[in-house]
């Protein structure tokens, strides 16, 4: 008799969606009866409820995806390549940690600390001013604009 060839073992599942929404029940409402024999399911019931779940899940996210490109077809407001700058200028900026040896180690907790206080500082100066407070968005304009000729500057002197 030749050998019972098994499946492959799935040791990981999809991750959870990032915020998963409040279970709702269908249209078909549980009674008492039905609340109470839910709890005695069979092993076979409770696996096909939860690969029902599971598609329904799926097919949720696909409606999610279509309404998102709707949006971006509509016109829309897309921030997504700021962040995509923003995660570039910083990778610049900081190019000491991104090519810091693993052996280095991280900061101290006294460290950290002391630099998050000096960031909350520097934060609450920003948000203090009357400038910002009049237009956060035409202050950030004026700040980046500053910035980009302070920078042209600097070549021409050294």
């Amino acid at each position: 008799m030749p050998k019972v060839e098994r499946e492959r073992t799935k040791f990981h599942d999809k991750a959870p969606p990032l915020q998963p929404e409040p279970f709702k029940p269908d249209d078909e409402a549980e009674t008492d009866e039905e609340a109470a024999n839910s709890s005695t399911l069979s092993r076979g019931q409770r696996k096909r409820m939860k690969r029902r779940e599971d598609y329904m899940r799926k097919f949720e996210f696909v409606q999610y995806v279509h309404k998102e490109e709707e949006k971006k077809k509509s016109g829309g407001l897309d921030l997504s390549g700021l962040a995509g700058g923003l995660d570039d200028a910083l990778r610049e900026k900081s190019g000491t940690a991104s090519t810091r040896t693993p052996s280095a180690r991280r900061m101290g907790r006294k460290a950290q600390a002391i630099a998050d206080a000096r960031e909350m500082a520097q934060y609450q100066g920003v948000v203090g001013l009357d400038v910002f407070q009049r237009d956060p968005l035409g202050a950030l304009e004026q700040h980046l604009r500053n910035g980009l000729k302070q920078q042209q500057h600097q070549p021409q002197k050294k």
